[in-house]
């Protein structure tokens, strides 16, 4: 569910409001609306925080992969010794950028002279005394060769198709229209000895920046405590910052002014004692009224411990619904599990699942730790998969005359492999599609629920009536046009449903209105007959996705099952095999990302008008130490 809130307006004494804000985090329930702030301690405070999130950077990429498998944390340094680490680490990346680039400078210009022995240009400044000017160049052998006799040259040298040579001139600078064919190389500064040293020099430099910076990086831990510090700072000082003041009367006698601060936020109803008890400890003013549409609340979800296990796949995702929406946990998860499984389709790539879940799990209660949601939605979803594998007989996709007979005793023949292909492709996509119309059937029902004060309801009646003829059209086209017959009540149904969806989908105020509206959209409302049978048709989908996954398991099953019978090469088999599968299960996960999120977020959330535009509650609190 998504928790009620009550938008709260604080009022405090300007001249308190940094000891307000202080009790106020220490209540640590309410989500604060930030204002545009500007002072300089924020300047300060968001050049400290981009400082330590290049250091954090730098450290991590810096550190050895001995330091990375360390179990013991280094000790934190204090506050003050973290700042100077951070303020070397810096320095040290600073010189080491300008080294870099002093590097390839040093590399082109010694480029462009390694033909030239040790050149030294304080010969051409002796000979540019004496009214002798030399430029370095080179060029195309075979162009030099055709060069202007007017153009006086001291060839050095050939070498890989081109010649090497100083141009003589009387004047200290070359005319503008020069042969533009040759290339005149820049003086170097120094003899190139010398920039060899200089090369070799600064490698030697950028390799002793490089030991520092691992060496620095073992105290990682210090610089992300101390950036939460900060980060705590920070937050507190825009809210200080950003509070709007006002000033007001004292009294009606000498009208002195008592400038007043105030700001806005958002508490769950459940907390609201906490703010009275603490306003009226400290003699603020408040006020308290329900957040409306125009306002920006924050979306707190709140389920049993079974639901509360999507979670983790929202905060990855970074999706929740706003404030105004339906909460769709359960069915999100429901439905969410049941595409993940056939998806991977596999009981054997399930049974791995659970196995490294199970490990996780024993392993986190060995250290006394709380099983994080993560290992249970791995759980939930390993089982599944599981489930459904063993439904359809599939382990690894090893043919079923070569699977023992326990592992067929559990299979529904419909649907399993030891029918033919065609027969169990027909069940899947029946059971896609069926899945399908319960889906976007249960988005529009949730959507009449909470519209069934308002004639607006009839609009999800007429999708559903719209959803059923369109199921059986899918049926039709796709798997059989002799069973799955379309008769006159399909379009009777779906011409019901369109006329109740024209009249009643833009209801707010009168059906004339709405009317008026669907008419200026109804391009847009024809389109949505043909978006209905689409939305049907994407959950082909599930079947698809899930058969190209077997095939490729038979593929690699393929290709590694006669190695496995020969001794010499069943190590290449057995690699194979692991690498296949291995691969398969990515592939796997990354077609959950992109098909089984989909059709909830997308498909089954346009049918019950979820936009997922939320953004999560996030209190102004104390943070851990």
């Amino acid at each position: 569910m998504i928790v009620p809130m009550k938008k709260l307006t604080l009022l405090v004494l300007e001249s308190e409001k940094e000891k307000a804000l202080k009790k106020l985090r220490k209540v640590g329930v309410v989500h604060v609306e930030k204002q545009e702030a500007n002072s300089e301690t924020l300047t300060e405070l968001n050049q400290i925080k981009s400082n330590f999130e290049l250091c954090e950077n730098l450290l991590a990429d810096a550190m050895p992969k001995a330091v990375k498998k360390q179990k013991t944390l280094t000790p934190l340094l204090s506050e003050g010794a973290t700042f100077d680490l951070v303020d070397e680490v810096l320095s040290l990346n600073e010189r080491k950028t300008r080294l870099r680039e002093s590097l390839n400078k040093l590399n082109n210009l010694l480029e462009r002279y390694k033909e030239w022995g040790d050149f030294d240009p304080t010969d051409l400044d002796f000979l540019s005394e004496n009214g002798v000017y030399l430029f370095p160049a080179k060029m195309e052998e075979k162009k030099y060769k055709k060069l202007n006799g007017e153009i006086r040259t001291l060839k050095l040298k050939s070498a890989k198709k081109q010649a090497y040579f100083l141009v003589w001139h009387d004047a200290a600078e070359l005319p503008v229209d020069f042969d533009t064919n040759i290339e005149l190389l820049p003086k170097p500064e120094k003899r190139i000895s010398s920039l060899s040293e200089d090369y070799v020099n600064a490698q030697k430099e950028i390799d002793k920046i490089e030991l520092r910076m691992a060496e620095l990086s073992k105290n990682l831990n210090s610089v992300k405590a101390v950036y939460k510090i900060n980060a705590s700072r920070l937050e507190f000082e825009s809210i200080r910052a950003g509070m709007p003041e006002v000033g007001v009367a004292e009294s009606t006698k000498n009208f002195a002014e008592v400038k007043l601060a105030w700001l806005t936020g958002f508490i769950p109803s459940t907390e609201v004692e906490k703010i009275e008890s603490a306003s009226k400890e400290n003699g603020w003013g408040f006020a308290l009224s329900e957040p409306t549409e125009e306002d920006n609340v924050p979306t707190q979800l709140k389920n049993n411990k079974f639901v509360s296990i999507i979670n983790p796949l929202f905060d990855f995702l970074d999706t929740r619904p706003g404030y105004f929406e339906v909460d769709v946990s359960f069915w999100f998860l429901m439905f969410f599990g049941v595409f993940v499984a056939m998806i991977f389709g596999d009981a054997a790539y399930g049974s791995l699942i659970l196995i490294a879940v199970l490990f996780g799990i024993i392993k986190a209660k060995r250290a006394g730790k709380e099983i994080g949601n993560s290992l249970w939605l791995g759980l939930f979803l390993g089982s599944l998969i599981t489930v459904w594998g063993v439904m359809t007989c599939s382990w690894f996709g090893i043919a079923p005359e070569l699977l023992p007979d326990v592992l067929k005793t559990f299979a529904i023949k419909g649907i399993s492999s030891l029918v033919p292909s065609a027969v169990r492709n027909r069940n899947i996509m029946l059971i896609s599609f069926s899945l399908g119309l319960a889906h976007l059937s249960l988005a529009h029902f949730i959507s009449l629920v909470k519209n069934i004060k308002s004639p607006r309801f009839l609009s999800d009646v007429g999708s559903i009536l719209m959803l059923i003829p369109m199921f059986f059209v899918v049926l039709n086209m796709v798997i059989d046009p002799v069973k799955y017959q379309l008769n006159n009540t399909m379009f009777i149904s779906l011409g019901i449903g369109f006329i109740l969806n024209f009249m009643f989908a833009n209801y707010t105020t009168s059906l004339g209105n709405s009317i008026i509206e669907s008419l200026k959209n109804i391009v847009n409302m024809l389109l949505g007959v043909v978006n209905v049978f689409s939305d049907i048709m994407s959950y082909i989908r599930l079947w698809a996705v899930g058969l190209a996954g077997a095939a490729i398991s038979m593929t690699v099953n393929t290709m590694c099952g006669p190695m496995l019978g020969k001794a010499l090469l069943i190590g290449l088999g057995v690699l194979i095999f692991v690498f296949g599968h291995g691969l398969n299960i990515i592939m796997a996960v990354l077609s959950v990302l992109v098909h089984a999120v989909r059709l909830n977020n997308l498909e089954f959330s346009s049918h019950l008008g979820l936009t997922w535009s939320g953004f999560r509650y996030m209190p102004f609190a104390e943070t851990e130490k």
